[in-house]
This record gives structure tokens, C-alpha cells and sequence, in this order.
């Protein structure tokens, strides 16, 4: 069990589609398997595991699917989990490069090059 500076106990979550995401349990992280992410009791679920976690590993395509009402959730919390988006193992490309540009870019005010 991990714990963080004041002794409370922290709890790692790895939230997939894909059965190698079972991988990270070596980790010590707690793991949920989503099978469809259409239904509303898997996303009820991924919802209340990541507000009951301390660090959550996700896939990015869940992430897509959960990030817009994530955002709004999580900027309520006044201690919110850290997210860590991974790319799904079958797919290692990645969109977040992309999206951190967008971001960036909006951030400073300025539409940044982008150069691959």
C-alpha cells in the first residue's frame, strides 16, 4: 500500500478498454476493465472510480469519450486525482500532443505553429 506525506493511503486506478491494461497491476494500481462504453453503468462507473482515486491511468480513447464532463468535475475538487493518458496499446499513436498545442496556444493568446 502506498502512502502519501500524511499518511494517507493513495490509490492508483488503470481504466481501460484493452485486457493488457491488467498489465499495470504489477504497479500496485487497482484496474477496471470497460467492456462498452456506450452503457451508462460502465461510464457511471468510470466516473466514481476516478473520483475515488488519487492517480488514474486511462486509455485515450476512454479519456476522449469521459474528458469533456471530467473537466467540469474535477475543477469543482479542490483536491483532484492526477490523469495520466496513455495511448491504447493497440494503438500506440497519440492525439495529446495535439491537443496540449490547442491548449498552449490558447493559454498565451497566440495560434502556435505546429511542425511535426
Amino acid at each position: 500500500m502506498l502512502l502519501n506525506k500524511v499518511g494517507e493511503k493513495l490509490t492508483i486506478v488503470a481504466i481501460g478498454s484493452d485486457i493488457s491494461i491488467e498489465s499495470l497491476k504489477i504497479l500496485g494500481a487497482r484496474v477496471l476493465l470497460v467492456k462498452d462504453i456506450e452503457n451508462k453503468d460502465e461510464l457511471a462507473q468510470i466516473y466514481s472510480t476516478i473520483l475515488d482515486s488519487r492517480a488514474v491511468i486511462i486509455e485515450e480513447e476512454l479519456y476522449k469519450v469521459v474528458s469533456n464532463d471530467l473537466e467540469n468535475i474535477l475543477s469543482t475538487m479542490s483536491r483532484p486525482p492526477l490523469l495520466i493518458v496513455v495511448p491504447n496499446f493497440k494503438k500506440p499513436e497519440t492525439d495529446r500532443l495535439k491537443e496540449l498545442h490547442e491548449r498552449i496556444s490558447l493559454a498565451i493568446g497566440v495560434k502556435l505553429k505546429w511542425s511535426k
